[in-house]
């Protein structure tokens, strides 16, 4: 029953498909529904496990997986993204397990969670929202949200004010080599580097906060994230350096590596 439920939203592919494409786009949904377990140790609300082998609640991953699912059943994807935020032991969604055991430390013992630009929960939001438009679930998610964009601000810059990773982990794109000789592996501390899809991102997702509060009658907070939309589109023009936008790294200067991010 519950299987002609979900297949009876779900989209799927009909016409002149070759069969494997067909079938794969029955595979990627079934995959992603296996993904959400029901409540658990710490987690209150629907969970998005990633993976079979190691479940364990990742923004990023939660957030990639809420972006598919809300085309077959909206309501599950939004329930399981403010799950996310709201049964987060930290403002910054550290990557956790349901017996609230950490999965993601860092070399200098930080307790990480991954950034803005990995899986753009904000910019995920925002979709869900458009999908199936409910102001009290954007309402329950805007604190975790704003929350977790915060502790950004306040625990992830430089003297300067750009963002920055403590770790590759927290990127997403563990031991590039955009971050350096990363002599600890992925939890070596980077903080020298500013990333330029990070400042990006976090200029992104402002101007999603400021939309937000818009929606929300918040006419105080649409003023503050719209100015901060605005600082953070300046420090990412502030990276354009001989031609391209380049990550800056204390160490060296501008970097050379040409990466994709």
């Amino acid at each position: 029953a519950e299987d002609e439920r979900f297949w009876a939203g779900a989209p799927t592919l009909a016409g002149d498909w070759p069969d494997h494409w067909r079938r794969g786009f029955v595979t990627d949904f079934e995959t992603v529904r296996m993904m959400i377990k029901q409540p658990l140790g710490i987690y209150r609300h629907p969970w998005d496990a990633m993976q079979v082998h190691a479940p364990r609640v990742v923004l990023a991953e939660a957030a990639i997986d809420a972006l598919l699912l809300g085309y077959a059943d909206p309501a599950t994807a939004k329930a399981m993204l403010l799950g996310t935020f709201a049964d987060a032991p930290a403002a910054n969604v550290p990557c956790s397990r349901e017996d609230g055991s950490y999965n993601m430390v860092g070399a200098n013992g930080s307790e990480c969670g991954t950034a803005p630009e990995w899986g753009y929960p904000a910019e995920v939001v925002a979709h869900l929202y458009r999908l199936a438009p409910d102001r009290e679930w954007l309402a329950a998610i805007y604190p975790g949200l704003a929350a977790f964009l915060e502790w950004w601000l306040k625990h992830r810059v430089d003297d300067d004010g750009y963002l920055v990773y403590d770790n590759s982990w927290e990127s997403g794109q563990d031991l590039s080599a955009r971050f350096g000789p990363q002599k600890e592996g992925g939890g070596s501390t980077i903080r020298m580097v500013r990333p330029v899809d990070l400042q990006a991102a976090m200029a992104a997702s402002c101007r999603r906060m400021a939309e937000f509060a818009a929606l929300l009658e918040r006419s105080d907070d649409e003023t503050l994230w719209s100015g901060r939309a605005a600082e953070f589109k300046a420090r990412v023009e502030g990276l354009w350096h001989d031609g391209a936008y380049r990550d800056f790294d204390a160490r060296v200067g501008w970097s050379d590596v040409w990466d994709v991010m």
